[in-house]
């Protein structure tokens, strides 16, 4: 199974429709959003997608009413924890948060075979004895000028880079 993993899209819904276009010709099954939507209207669009979605917040959305409300009555197929998520999928079992050393404190205890994070707007990926940990970039484009989104291949455990253009 594919996963979609992106973060930090911070209201720019312009590269959000083009990661969303890439993520539906890369036959991604799921996405995980690892936080930093900005605003309620960006959440509406990355539900849009119709994926099966799960998301954290991060340090910009002041919102967190109304992004949680609007999941809640209107996008079943989304799962939204605050700080961090936790989630089995194809038997991997995954975590994501959107800070790095939250990130990297759960990938040091070597419970999961994956850790994603955002909020560094840098894509990287390392291993931490068993654990990978990964961040996908930034949607919003602004501190590296790269639109990227990461995705995870859970039969192969990979995890690449993609550049929206």
């Amino acid at each position: 199974m594919k996963i979609a993993i992106l973060s930090d899209i911070h209201d720019n819904f312009n590269n959000l429709e083009k990661s969303l276009k890439e993520i539906k010709k890369s036959q991604c099954d799921i996405i995980i959003f690892c936080g930093d939507f900005g605003g309620p209207a960006i959440a509406k669009k990355l539900a849009e997608a119709k994926l099966k979605t799960y998301a954290v917040f991060g340090n910009v959305d002041g919102a967190v009413y109304e992004i949680t409300t609007y999941f809640k009555e209107n996008a079943p197929h989304v799962t939204l924890f605050r700080d961090m998520g936790f989630i089995e999928i194809d038997n991997k079992k995954i975590a994501f948060c959107h800070y790095p050393e939250f990130a990297e404190g759960l990938a040091h205890t070597g419970k999961y075979d994956v850790v994603f994070h955002g909020h560094t707007h840098i894509p990287d990926s390392k291993k931490i004895k068993n654990t990978l940990l990964c961040c996908p970039g930034e949607i919003i484009g602004y501190k590296t000028g790269k639109v990227t989104f990461g995705i995870f291949d859970t039969k192969t455990s990979q995890f690449v880079i993609k550049e929206v253009q």
